[in-house]
């Protein structure tokens, strides 16, 4: 092959087939527009936050680091729970178009997830963490704490298939719930370095109340009693029965156009 046709066929499909795919949709090309504008957002408000020190004790913690860690192992801990959950309309009519009951597909697809892809990092994470802070703890609230938290991912994941069921709008809702997540839930960074009316906002958003409750169990010791498990336990809650709600709704929507027979 010749260097110049080489060059025509890299320019071609890296660059302008590239280009094609990417804005031949709307939704798809608005989405990455603002993934990007997201990005950089986020990556603001955790310098932001960092750098002055804003509202990191509000966690139950002083430590950056601390901070950053913690809430990055709760999401490899949960992400099974709300990532690896095969309830698009394709892998739903797959799975009850089987004789294998589809609680144990869903139970197959979490240990799969643990063990090839989440658990090497939960560990990892896991032994920088407890070698790097001082962990203050109490064993019976980290066992209600992932009980509640694992409730909770699984009713947002109904959630949001519901959503999908029934706006039949995929991409734009996965957007949303990436833009909502790494804005509102003090995954990354405090909630307390956002806007004044977006701090409001973000005490609304049942995530918000996780990663205060995660971080204040590590490393505050507090009890089922606190306040603020007591406001992660009702946000929890919330979430399953209103997943359980939509999820109803959008499947009851795709039953009657025959895509679920």
């Amino acid at each position: 092959m010749r260097i110049k046709t080489l060059l025509r066929a890299i320019w071609y499909y890296c660059f302008i087939g590239g280009w094609k795919a990417r804005t031949a949709y709307k939704a798809n090309f608005a989405a990455n527009i603002a993934s990007l504008l997201l990005s950089v957002a986020t990556y603001y408000f955790i310098g932001y936050s960092i750098i002055y020190q804003k509202g990191i004790i509000r966690y139950g913690t002083d430590s950056p680091l601390g901070f950053l860690l913690s809430g990055i192992l709760l999401t490899r801990i949960v992400n099974p729970f709300r990532l690896y959950f095969p309830l698009t309309v394709k892998d739903f009519y797959y799975l009850y178009s089987r004789p294998v009951s589809p609680a144990l597909i869903l139970l197959q697809e979490w240990i799969s997830a643990y063990i090839w892809f989440a658990g090497i990092e939960i560990v990892v994470y896991s032994a920088i963490l407890a070698s790097t802070q001082n962990l203050n703890m109490r064993p019976e609230s980290l066992l209600a704490f992932i009980t509640l938290c694992v409730l909770m991912n699984i009713g947002y994941n109904l959630f949001e298939s519901g959503l999908t069921y029934i706006t039949k709008k995929k991409t734009p809702i996965l957007f949303a719930r990436q833009a909502v997540h790494l804005l509102f839930s003090g995954e990354l960074f405090p909630v307390t370095a956002l806007p004044t009316p977006l701090q409001q906002i973000a005490f609304l958003y049942p995530y918000t109340w996780t990663y205060i409750a995660w971080r204040k169990i590590l490393f505050a010791a507090i009890t089922i009693t606190d306040p603020d498990f007591i406001a992660f336990t009702a946000a929890s809650l919330v979430m399953f029965l209103l997943g359980l709600t939509v999820f109803k709704i959008g499947y009851n929507e795709i039953y009657k156009k025959g895509l679920v027979l």
